[in-house]
């Protein structure tokens, strides 16, 4: 099996449980490469895969987690997740992916496949934003009213409401022009501007 199916070590090597060191092919984030040994107390080393991602992890017992990704080059490289990092150049699992409609429960994704009674097996999405064979991409914005913008995103209280627009399950609004004149809720600073 691959890493994730690791579930106990026994003995040392070096004095580690286990080591990942030097691998440059080894992306992505650490808990989605050895998810079971994470909540373990182990002892353990990680150090200088350049592509790893292992911030913020529950890591328990000995771990020395040094030369590994930058924070800076971690986060979610799914352009439709809803919390895409444009500037991010390794997946660290964190991605917020819109859900298609109606997926029958237990399953996710922007992918869909119909199934009995009008709801669909979800799955999702390669990186590349290639469904799996046999499902389709769903519509993500179905049902979706892009009606709350944030502040600089938005026009002064006294004009008609701004209207956004749904873009793969994220609403997307224009911003303002700078120095335009909006409201941050706070009526003891002014005059906002964004």
């Amino acid at each position: 099996g691959g890493l994730a199916d690791l579930r106990v070590i026994e003995g040392l090597l070096l004095g580690q449980s286990f080591v990942f060191e030097n691998n440059p092919k080894l992306t992505g984030n650490l808990a989605m490469a050895v998810p079971v040994l994470l909540y373990r107390a182990l002892r353990a080393r990680v150090a200088n895969n350049v592509a790893l991602c292992v911030s913020g992890l529950p890591l328990l017992g000995q771990w020395e987690v040094t030369g590994n990704a930058a924070d800076s080059a971690c986060g979610c490289t799914l352009p439709w997740a809803s919390n895409y990092a444009p500037m991010a150049l390794y997946n660290d699992g964190s991605c917020i992916e819109a859900s298609c409609p109606d997926c029958i429960l237990g399953t996710t994704g922007s992918c869909s496949h119909p199934s009995t009674g009008g709801s669909s097996v979800c799955a999702t999405a390669a990186a590349d934003g290639s469904c799996p064979t046999g499902f389709s991409a769903c519509d993500r914005c179905r049902n979706v009213l892009c009606t709350e913008p944030p502040t600089c995103q938005q026009v002064p209280s006294d004009a008609v409401p701004i209207q956004g627009a749904c873009v793969d399950g994220v609403c997307q609004y224009t911003p303002q022009p700078s120095g335009a004149g909006c409201d941050d809720g706070n009526d003891r600073t002014g005059p906002d501007t964004c």
